[in-house]
């Protein structure tokens, strides 16, 4: 039945991973050899029957197929979605009472070519002079499909939804080699995939945007699609609770760049303004703590940020405050401030200054003034 196929559909499946450095001449032998058939399916309808996983290879031709899980309680899950070009054999070799929690149900009207992927393991069913460079281009999907399969355990296992769409985001931007990534679900099924609840999701996106990802919705192919824009320069998650925060705008009349501390641009020497500066934020489920070096970009600055990205208040402050050369009007307007931002500690460093320490002592309740070897527990 592959002899059915249009010829911008032979052409697809040279992109198809299965046949990677094959020629159309190549491939054919292939598909004859794997028994190749062609099938079709309206919108919503099962393409994919659950015994059928464990022997066959599908490649999607057009359209959009959903893989759905269902759980021994019945709740269904969005696993995936695969659109022309992709593979799905995620299933190769598994139990068929394993396979048959999942299901391949047609979005649209969906083309694809099933090949008995067995053949190929058989000693006298396949005889294609090809089989090896097949073999060798499976087991690339099948490692594809293991890193995938990580990936939704390490989504799993995080505990803010934050983390999770920053992850999968930086995942999907890696994969597609851009900072403006396409998102194969809507919010619902978004939603699903992360194990989220949608109003949750959607509560999320929104705090997000203009932060670390803004969110469009664009007409493509009279489809509402979703695309982000991640801003690689404002947080990158390190591990469960820890961020590395960057991108302090100045958001306050006190906190200015100081003129005497300057870098050069070829010949010339401008005011610094720290663009680079970095901080570790530290997320725990009852306290946002941050801890920053000689804060050049001021420490209500970086408060602000930080503050504004978790959506909560910071609970600890520990680092350089950068006072050591602050006027008391500058002093007065931090401490002000601190108390308007709601910051219960000050673990005050080196770049305090003696006037800092002597009226941060007096005024904050919280203040803790550190040096080499103390331990301040967060």
């Amino acid at each position: 039945m592959f002899s059915t196929l249009s010829k911008q559909q032979e052409k697809l499946l040279q992109t198809s991973p299965l046949f990677d450095s094959l020629t159309p001449e190549q491939i054919r032998p292939v598909l004859y050899c794997l028994q190749a058939e062609v099938r079709r399916a309206a919108p919503r309808q099962i393409i994919i029957q659950p015994q059928e996983c464990s022997s066959g290879l599908f490649i999607v031709l057009s359209g959009a197929i959903e893989l759905v899980h269902t759980d021994a309680g019945g709740r269904k899950s969005t696993m995936n979605i695969l659109y022309p070009g992709d593979c799905h054999c995620e299933n190769v070799g598994l139990l068929d009472a394993l396979s048959a929690q999942v299901q391949v149900l047609a979005l649209d009207e969906v083309t694809m070519i099933k090949l008995d992927i067995n053949r190929i393991f058989a000693p006298d069913s396949c005889q294609c002079p090809y089989k090896l460079a097949v073999v060798e281009n499976l087991v690339r999907i099948l490692s594809a499909d293991n890193d995938f399969l990580k990936l939704k355990a390490t989504l799993f296992s995080q505990k803010s939804l934050r983390s999770k769409l920053l992850i999968y985001l930086r995942h999907l931007a890696q994969k597609q080699n851009t900072d403006t990534v396409y998102v194969p679900f809507n919010r619902t099924k978004l939603a699903d995939f992360l194990a989220a609840d949608r109003s949750a999701l959607c509560r999320e996106l929104g705090r997000m945007r203009g932060i670390s990802a803004r969110v469009q919705e664009m007409d493509l192919m009279k489809r509402r699609l979703n695309y982000y824009m991640l801003d690689r320069s404002i947080c990158y998650p390190l591990h469960e609770g820890i961020w590395l925060v960057t991108g302090f705008p100045s958001t306050n009349r006190f906190e200015k760049p100081v003129k005497a501390m300057v870098r050069r641009i070829g010949e010339d020497f401008i005011v610094d303004d720290f663009c680079d500066e970095v901080a570790v934020v530290l997320e725990r489920e009852d306290s946002l703590s941050v801890v920053s070096g000689c804060s050049h970009n001021g420490m209500i600055n970086i408060c602000q940020r930080v503050s504004s990205y978790f959506q909560r208040p910071v609970d600890t402050f520990l680092g350089g405050p950068h006072l050591v050369a602050a006027d008391s009007a500058r002093l007065r307007s931090t401490i002000k401030a601190l108390g308007f931002l709601r910051v219960r500690r000050i673990a005050a460093c080196h770049c305090n200054g003696g006037e800092a320490n002597e009226l941060f002592a007096r005024e904050l309740r919280g203040y803790l003034p550190v040096h080499s070897g103390s331990v301040i527990e967060l």
